[in-house]
């Protein structure tokens, strides 16, 4: 799984602007696991360019190899999310658990720049890039199609904790957070677990649990379902995919730098260990794709200075972890659908072509008890597929899929 991995983000609370969402703060107590890596530090500029040069190396250890060591820590993270309702007079139908992938943060699914964290504090923006909600967010598709939503920020991005990027600032305790997320929808015990000064309305547990995770929080996405299968009804897995021509990107490609650095005003207090691409090209270049201005499937050059706007860094925990070390294996327990939902032109996972770039039998493989295996490839889309013009479309195929499968 490795390769198809290989490269694949406590105050008082107040409303989401949209009138059916609430925004807070969740303590979550895990089992986590503290890594022991072989990998430098990185506390600058040329200590990021390092890391990857390193972890390139086609001689050098596997991403398995670079985790010497792990131990049981329990712990109780911070985790912002926003849980969205449908409107109302809609069906409601099941609840959908968004996981992001890296470089981002929950802004990926809702593409837009108007809310501020429980605190009351607004990110520090970059720029004055904004989007039509309409046109690209996930999160207002989803509530309108009747689904109920909870988006969250992954360990180390946005409102949540910011760990040590060496120890437990990895991908297996994001796999674990989602677990117990899950586990308290399922329950509707979310309101036993806010933190000081965060509310949310009583609710009632959900009977069904949708997972739809992109590209590092697909990997995730794929680990819950390896280990805990049966807490999740379905799954949409977006921007990653079995591929029989995997990307050739490399780390190195992604154009590090130190996080602190490269922005001071939005990332001077990050601690050591955390990385993010430098500039627009590599952003460009890793999620987006369109073949001149007027390609109707392409992206807007707004949508490009919103996704580099939003950009948030990653651990070098957590790019070992997509590099290969996340636990994902074959599921005895999953025994939903699933979908493997990618862009045509996806750089980082088919090389920029998807189409019968997949085996089949491999998901068969993996999870053997699916109730359905489904590829959907996203026409003219790169990786970053809310980003581009014909986000809506891809998903009103996502819900049409889940609706033909009971979801």
């Amino acid at each position: 799984m490795a390769a198809a991995l290989s490269l694949a983000i406590h105050a008082t609370a107040v409303a989401f602007p949209r009138p059916n969402c609430h925004s807070f703060y969740l303590e979550v107590p895990i089992t986590a696991k503290s890594w022991t890596l072989d990998v430098p530090r990185v506390d600058n500029d040329i200590d990021a360019v390092s890391f990857a040069l390193n972890i390139d190396r086609w001689s050098g250890p596997n991403a398995t190899e670079l985790v010497l060591a792990s131990r049981d820590v329990n712990a109780t993270y911070t985790t912002y999310a926003e849980l969205c309702f449908p409107p109302e007079g809609k069906d409601k139908k099941a609840l959908q658990i968004l996981t992001h992938g890296a470089f981002f943060d929950h802004r990926y699914c809702k593409d837009t720049r108007s809310d501020l964290f429980p605190d009351g504090t607004n990110l520090a923006y970059l720029g004055d890039a904004t989007l039509d909600e309409g046109s690209y967010s996930y999160v207002k598709a989803a509530t309108d199609a009747g689904y109920t939503v909870l988006n969250y920020d992954r360990l180390n991005n946005g409102g949540s904790d910011k760990l040590d990027a060496y120890t437990v600032g990895n991908g297996e305790n994001e796999v674990e957070t989602l677990r117990v997320l899950t586990e308290m929808a399922r329950a509707g015990t979310f309101a036993h677990h806010l933190c000081p000064g965060s509310t949310l309305p009583q609710i009632n547990g959900f009977d069904k649990v949708i997972h739809v995770g992109h590209s590092f929080g697909s990997g995730i996405t794929a680990a819950l379902l390896s280990k805990y299968g049966g807490l999740s009804s379905g799954a949409i897995l977006t921007g990653l995919l079995f591929t029989t021509h995997p990307s050739e990107a490399t780390s190195v490609s992604q154009g590090f730098g130190y996080a602190a650095s490269t922005n001071r005003t939005l990332f001077g207090d990050y601690p050591s260990g955390y990385i993010i691409p430098d500039d627009t090209n590599r952003i460009q270049s890793g999620f987006f794709h369109r073949y001149n201005v007027t390609d109707p499937n392409g992206f807007t050059n707004e949508a490009l200075d919103y996704a580099q706007s939003i950009k948030s860094p990653v651990t070098v925990a957590e790019w070992v972890s997509l590099r290969g070390a996340l636990p994902i294996g074959p599921s005895s327990t999953f025994r939903g659908p699933l979908e493997f939902f990618v862009g045509e032109h996806d750089a980082l996972i088919c090389s920029g072509e998807c189409y019968n770039n997949y085996d089949l039998s491999m998901l068969k493989d993996f999870y053997p008890h699916a109730t359905a295996r489904d590829v959907y490839v996203q026409p003219g889309s790169g990786h970053g597929l809310t980003l581009h013009k014909n986000a809506t479309a891809g998903y009103i195929a996502m819900f049409d899929w889940l609706s033909s499968n009971g979801l």
